[in-house]
Formats: structure tokens, C-alpha cells, sequence
């Protein structure tokens, strides 16, 4: 309750007593508080008049990155005695050093800074909201406002960027751009293609002569297959009934950084690369080069959330027409066993596809307790748990689909490889 409101109760319940029992020694006590009360009216702040300027050292930072921000408030009225600024920070920002609140006495013209440095999580911040009380020196009367700046000041933390390395894939479509992607096409590169006839213009140290000797008369060079760029489309799988998570979203973190490393791998090596985020909502990154687009990516995934959509409950309704036909498609997901049919129909569209899976059951397996771990019902369920997995991968790849599954205790680059290689080699094995 503010002390003025009660002064003024305690004031009225004397003046009410000593009048009720004509008691002037009474009455006379309610003197002191009526000289409080009109200190507090002739002493007490105006209505505030304040600007303040808010400033970021940093509008785009790496996770774990500190930001440092300053606030300055500028006083345009009349003397403040005692005036409390408090600074509103989001509710995932933790205060590293400084203070987000100070108390001072502003003149007019006068102006105070505070300094702090905060460390948040990814995601996408808005700042530029202040809270201050000003209040007279016996704490009679206050007067609170809100100060908004008109432009908020915007902060993204996006996801560390992996370095993964160049990824082979083969999409059966190429741009015309030079490139690293063997393009089926002959012409200048580094890959043998075939042998054509010699023309005016080719170089001589290209000319295959045992195919000369064989065909007198006659002139052959060899041709070289073209590496060009690609379309590539990366889809993150945001759907809350297949992200594993626990109060920190810890695995679908983990496929934010597998997305955000395979955008900056596809984007280094030249391609045209596209997002699409997947869950609560579509959130759609038209296709582009080089940093700008690798930028746009990661404000994209900045701001991703988990989400849960009967529209989007399944991969079913993956706007396929957004990416180009014949291009490679990327997915990051967990996977359930209900995606396997919609993967297989959108690979006989011409796409070809590969799924990079974050590991549920490991994950789920490091959240439990040693004991938990060690009984045998959790280990019976944990290898049929892995059996279907292993059924729905295989399902996959019958079908065509790469399958990269990663353990995220391993790094991710070197999976990768792995699983690029790995599958193939058993399929053969399997057939021979």
C-alpha cells in the first residue's frame, strides 16, 4: 500500500477521534502528519518528462556470444529527488555483469547511464522498454510510467555454425553455374565422361591416342564431366510429436546446428540453398547464394520453435512446389515410422532426398539415470527401439533416400561421411 495512502487513513481516523470527543490534544496530533502530508504535496515529483536511448554493441550474435547494453535516460523536467530505472530484458537473456536497475537523483537536463551485460539463448529479442518510479525524498507520493521506444531495438542469437565440409550428392538436375556437383554433362572438368571426335579448339594434351591408334585416320579427345551448382532444399523438422525433448528442447537444438552446418556446407560449395521450417507453422526461406542467403538462414533458425499442428501433424503436407523439380532435398528429422510413405512419394517426384536424423533413442538414453539405464526392461525396450529404427532406415534407402543417422555426442562432419558410405557398402555386400 503506498505510504501516502495510508498517512492520509491514519490522518483522517485522529481528526475523526478528536472531534468525536472534543479532544484537542488529540487534534493536536494530527498536526505533524498534516505537515507530512503537505511536504510530500509542495516537494513531491512533477509528471515525468524522461527520454532514454537504448544501444546494443551487437544486433546479431553467436549463441554464447555476450551482448553488452547501454541505457541512457535523460531527465526534461523538473528536479527529480530519487527516481528508480529499471530496464526490461526477455525472459531467456541472464544478466552477466552490471545491473539492469539504478537509483539516482536526476536534475533537470541531467542524464544517468546504466551498462550490463547479458548472455541469451537463440532466438530473436526486442528491447526498448524502461520502467521508472519516481518518488519525493520522504516516500509520500510516486509516480510510475513506462517508457517505449518508438523503433524497438532488435537482437537475433543465432546457432553456432558447424564446419562440415563439402557434401557429395548427385541431384538429377543441375544450374548452369560452374560448380562442384558432376553435372552428367561433358565438357571441361576433372572426372573422366567418354571419348568424342576431335574439334578445331581442343586441347592437345586431352587427345587419346591409344584410341587413335586403334582407329586410323581418325582424331579422339577425351571429355571431361562438368561440375556445376545445384538447387538445395533444407527442410527442419519442427513437429512436437516427433522432436524428443525435454524443458530445453535439447534435441531439436541439436538439429537446428545440423541444419545451420549444412546450409553454410551447401552454400560455401557455390549452391542455391532454400529453408523450410516445419511444425507449428511453415516458415519459408526463398532460395539464394552465398552469405547473404547463409544470413537469412540463420535468422530463420534463430527464431525457430517446436510446435504441434493438426495441419502439419504429418510430412504429408510438405509444399513440395516451393523447391525446384529434380533438386536435392535435405531433411532434419528424428523421424517417425508414418514418415517413411511420404519420403518414398516425394523421391518418385524426381527429388532426390537425404535425411539427416538426430538420434532420439540416444538422446532419451543420456537423460536417464545409471539405474534406469542398467534394468533390463529399459534395455529390452531400448533394442527394439532400435530394430524398428534400423527397419525404417533400411525401408529408405531401399527407396533411394540417403539416411545419415547422428548420434549427437559424435561430430557431425565426420557422421556424415560415414553415412554417405556406409549404406552403400552394405547394400552391395547384401547383394553380393
Amino acid at each position: 500500500m503506498a505510504r501516502s495512502i495510508v498517512v492520509s487513513t491514519l490522518l483522517f481516523l485522529i481528526v475523526l477521534t478528536g472531534v468525536a470527543l472534543l479532544n484537542g490534544p488529540i487534534l493536536a496530533l494530527a498536526l505533524p502528519l498534516v505537515l507530512y502530508l503537505g511536504a510530500g504535496v509542495l516537494f513531491g515529483p512533477e509528471p515525468l518528462q524522461l527520454t532514454f536511448e537504448h544501444r546494443l554493441d551487437n544486433e546479431r550474435v553467436a549463441q554464447g556470444t555476450p551482448v553488452t547494453v547501454t541505457v541512457t535516460v535523460t531527465n526534461h523536467g523538473r528536479y527529480l529527488e530519487e527516481v528508480q530505472i529499471r530496464d526490461h530484458i526477455p525472459d531467456k537473456a541472464t544478466v552477466l555483469d552490471g545491473h539492469t536497475a539504478v537509483m539516482a537523483s536526476l536534475r533537470s537536463g541531467e542524464s544517468v547511464t546504466l551498462t550490463y551485460s547479458l548472455d541469451a539463448a537463440r532466438g530473436f529479442y526486442e528491447f526498448g522498454t524502461l520502467t521508472v518510479e519516481a518518488t519525493d525524498r520522504l516516500g509520500i507520493f510516486r509516480r510510475q510510467a513506462t517508457l517505449t521506444l518508438e523503433e524497438s531495438e532488435s537482437l537475433f542469437v543465432v546457432p553456432p555454425v558447424r564446419t562440415v565440409g563439402q557434401i557429395p550428392i548427385r541431384p538429377m538436375m543441375t544450374r548452369v553455374f560452374a560448380g562442384y556437383i558432376p553435372a552428367r554433362i561433358g565438357g571441361p572438368g576433372i572426372e573422366f565422361f567418354g571419348v568424342r571426335g576431335y574439334q578445331p579448339g581442343d586441347s592437345l594434351r586431352h587427345i587419346n591416342w591409344r584410341a587413335n591408334a586403334r582407329h586410323p585416320g581418325n582424331l579422339y579427345t577425351n571429355e571431361f564431366e562438368q561440375e556445376r551448382v545445384a538447387d538445395v532444399g533444407l527442410i527442419l523438422d519442427g513437429r512436437m510429436r516427433a522432436v524428443v525433448h525435454n524443458g530445453n528442447q535439447a534435441l531439436f537444438d541439436q538439429g537446428i546446428m545440423a541444419t545451420a552446418a549444412l546450409a553454410d556446407s551447401f552454400l560455401t560449395s557455390g549452391n542455391r540453398v532454400s529453408l523450410l521450417l516445419y511444425g507449428h507453422y511453415i516458415d519459408w526461406t526463398l532460395p539464394g547464394y552465398g552469405k547473404l542467403q547463409r544470413e537469412k538462414i540463420l535468422q530463420s533458425l534463430a527464431r525457430a520453435t517446436v510446435g504441434d499442428s493438426q495441419v502439419f501433424e504429418r510430412l504429408q503436407n510438405i509444399p513440395a512446389r516451393l523447391f525446384p523439380s529434380k533438386s536435392q532435398l535435405v531433411l532434419i528429422s528424428p523421424l517417425l515410422p508414418d514418415d517413411v510413405q511420404i519420403l518414398r512419394r516425394l523421391r518418385s517426384q524426381s527429388y532426390k532426398l537425404m535425411v539427416v536424423s538426430p538420434d532420439p533413442l540416444a538422446f532419451e538414453e543420456s537423460l536417464m539415470s545409471a539405474e534406469e539405464r542398467a534394468s533390463e526392461a529399459t534395455q529390452i525396450a531400448i533394442r527394439i527401439a532400435r530394430l524398428e529404427r534400423a527397419l525404417l532406415f533400411r525401408q529408405l534407402r531401399q527407396a533411394g533416400i540417403q539416411v545419415v543417422n547422428w548420434r549427437i555426442d559424435e561430430p557431425l562432419d565426420q557422421v556424415i561421411r560415414q553415412g554417405m558410405v556406409r549404406p552403400v557398402m552394405r547394400d552391395i555386400g547384401g547383394l553380393l
